[in-house]
């Protein structure tokens, strides 16, 4: 028996290879008929930075400082996102995003991703890497990596172009 695509998760750091994984994602969307759902997830800042710059500030005004931004921070990242996925949409013409369709989320990129696949039951998860090399990778963790390992959907890994290629 063959699997059932019906959703498909694209999730991006909004880099330059994430627009190529954007054509994966949307093809096998069209392809398979499949409903489309687009995430970012914004990281939350170091604990270094928070505990410096709330000692500098005083705890409670930067707790006020960080809610008064919180909300426009994330306006402005949404816009961001959307205006990136109506470029990518301009050259495939069968895709059609809607608001409810692009996510953004607060917080760790694997856990958030990892979350949003449980939540929404997605058949497939669509990312596309860095191409840092095996050392760079080895120390930056590997986010796609751990998101293969984490995720109950079969992940799609769309690579750099060798020519791109940082290796």
């Amino acid at each position: 028996m063959l699997p059932s695509i019906q959703k498909i998760l694209y999730a991006t750091d909004l880099s330059d290879n994430s627009r190529r994984a954007f054509g994966y994602a949307a093809g096998m969307a069209q392809r398979y008929g499949a409903h489309l759902i687009v995430v970012h997830v914004v990281e939350p800042i170091n604990p270094n930075t928070y505990m410096q710059l709330s000692s500098m500030m005083g705890e409670s005004e930067w707790v006020n400082l960080q809610l008064d931004r919180v909300n426009q921070l994330s306006d402005e990242i949404m816009a961001k996102l959307k205006r990136f996925c109506l470029d990518l949409q301009a050259n495939i013409e069968s895709v059609d995003l809607r608001d409810d369709q692009i996510i953004v989320r607060k917080g760790l990129p694997v856990e958030e991703i990892v979350n949003l696949v449980d939540e929404e039951n997605i058949d497939l998860l669509v990312v596309g890497t860095h191409g840092y090399g095996m050392v760079k990778d080895a120390l930056m963790g590997g986010t796609v990596r751990r998101l293969v390992r984490h995720s109950r959907a079969p992940v799609l890994v769309v690579p750099r172009p060798e020519d791109e290629s940082d290796e």
